[in-house]
């Protein structure tokens, strides 16, 4: 964490706004239309906005000197790369690649609205359940994009068992998950 920046969350990460340099998006746009905010403050888009929240954010402003820090891999990985219908459940950025066929990696992209984030809620940290999925269609994008042969779609990914064990809490700021082969 950039210690002079503000993060944004969503609604669903509501406990950790109790932080001095994080607001939900409400809070931010509160602060925006009382004109509060700094306007050379470090924005930062964190965990729980949808898409087009995110853009809400720019526009609010586009008038202002504050920076805004997007990050670099803020593209969802595709539909058909991680076999979700609905944008707001892929939970993973497109997955490049750190080490030729062995290393891969993707930023954690949480939308509040995905069905992962439904139920049990703290408001603080990501849950384990939604980091389980996250690792899962990770694992399944890396293996449609670079591992089987687009040619040979005779092919199929399956993943037979996974081994987690959680070292510590996650919180929504900037989380990036590697796979490696």
């Amino acid at each position: 964490m950039v210690d002079d920046a503000i993060y944004i969350v969503g609604e669903k990460f509501n406990a950790l706004s109790k932080l001095t340099n994080v607001m939900t998006l409400n809070e931010f746009k509160c602060c925006v239309q009382q004109r509060k905010l700094n306007p050379k403050a470090i924005l930062v888009l964190a965990q729980g906005l949808s898409t087009e929240e995110k853009s809400e954010v720019i526009q609010l402003t586009r008038h202002s000197t504050a920076n805004i820090i997007i990050n670099a891999y803020n593209k969802p990985a595709l539909n058909q790369h991680t076999h979700k219908k609905i944008i707001k459940n892929i939970l993973v950025s497109d997955p490049i690649v750190l080490s030729s066929g062995k290393k891969f990696r993707s930023q954690l992209l949480i939308d509040d609205d995905c069905a992962d984030m439904s139920d049990h809620i703290t408001g603080m940290h990501v849950q384990g359940m939604l980091l389980i999925e996250a690792a899962r269609q990770l694992s399944i994008a890396v293996s449609e994009k670079f591992l089987l042969d687009s040619s040979h779609r005779d092919y199929y990914f399956l993943l037979k068992s996974m081994n987690t064990a959680f070292n510590k809490f996650i919180f929504p700021i900037d989380v990036s998950i590697e796979h490696e082969v």
